[in-house]
């Protein structure tokens, strides 16, 4: 992840906050919502992560399954945080020059 981000996670909460909104279909293809309750699990991972001094999220976007990626974009790589359902968070880095992607799971 890069060093400095011109993001604020107040514009990641923003960004949040205008996911509760959507309802399903919000792609016109199908995706499903997300669940309020998974919007407020990624408020929460969004302020866990701000405590422990993680550079703010490139972005926050709704998933087509209903869940909530977090994304970092860096040089050859980039981090994928998922909020899955309220109680399931995973992640991944994904490498982009060879292709290779290491999974984790984030426990609350």
């Amino acid at each position: 992840m890069a060093a400095e981000s011109s993001r604020s996670w107040s514009g990641v909460t923003d960004q949040l906050l205008r996911l509760r909104r959507l309802e399903d279909d919000w792609d016109g293809q199908g995706a499903s919502a997300p669940a309020p309750a998974t919007v407020d699990a990624a408020l929460g991972v969004a302020g866990e992560l701000r405590a422990v001094g993680v550079p703010p999220a490139d972005r926050a976007i709704a998933g087509v399954n209903g869940t909530i990626f977090f994304e970092w974009h860096d040089a050859g790589r980039y981090l994928e945080v998922e909020v899955c359902a309220p109680d399931r968070t995973e992640g991944r880095w994904v490498y982009t020059d060879t292709n290779t992607v290491d999974e984790f799971t984030l426990t609350r």
